[in-house]
């Protein structure tokens, strides 16, 4: 079992946005250590799919969940939990971005502090 799964679900949304927030994570020097990344994915095409499969499919920290049954941003967010494997569990945005090493910081205060709980902050940005 993994330390920390970023979870990703993913609806509909601009593929190059879901590819920049990928591509953040997964050029984080500590990805894939303790930490990798699922993307349930509800959209009602296969964009996201198809995106997955020629970019990140050869990646095993990488994996991706069709969940088009689970309709509302709710039950997919209850999905990507569902399907996670670590012991911390991270919704992401699928239109967000890592600041680049910082999951460095996070893995280390969970192995320290073992928290039942983290909440995170974001910056926005136009």
């Amino acid at each position: 079992m993994v330390l920390l799964t970023i979870a990703i679900p993913s609806h509909n949304e601009n593929t190059i946005l879901v590819e920049s927030a990928i591509d953040s994570i997964i050029s984080d020097p500590t990805f894939g250590e303790d930490i990798n990344l699922i993307i349930s994915d509800n959209s009602f095409s296969n964009k996201t799919k198809f995106l997955y499969e020629s970019k990140y499919f050869s990646n095993s920290s990488i994996k991706y969940f069709n969940s088009k049954k689970y309709r509302s941003l709710d039950s997919n967010v209850n999905r990507a939990v569902q399907v996670s494997d670590g012991q911390y569990v991270w919704i992401f945005g699928d239109d967000d971005l890592l600041i680049s090493g910082i999951l460095k910081n996070i893995i280390s205060f969970i192995k320290i502090n073992k928290p039942n709980l983290i909440v995170l902050n974001s910056k926005s940005f136009k």
